[in-house]
């Protein structure tokens, strides 16, 4: 091999060494000491009353208007259009 390969080679294999120990280091798990994180309280259930009628109402007469559809693509002008079924 000439001698301009081996450097660049030498090179090529430096550079990689170095981006994998970075990545290495990156996505090293870190371990926390602080209490307050270690002991979150679970989680409360809210499944465990239903959904009032009136709480529905509410929430789609304080829908803004103008506003974008959100994730189900469903605009709030139409849901305030709607009629009960």
């Amino acid at each position: 091999m000439a001698e301009k390969e081996v450097k660049c080679l030498n090179e090529e294999q430096h550079t990689l060494k170095q981006w994998t120990e970075y990545c290495s280091e990156l996505y090293k798990a870190k371990t926390t000491r602080n209490p307050e994180v270690l002991n979150v309280p679970p989680t409360t259930n809210t499944d465990d009353h239903p959904i009032l009628r009136q709480e529905v109402e509410a929430a789609i007469k304080a829908l803004k208007k103008g506003k974008s559809a959100g994730v189900d693509n469903i605009p709030g002008k139409l849901v305030q259009a709607g009629r009960e079924a």
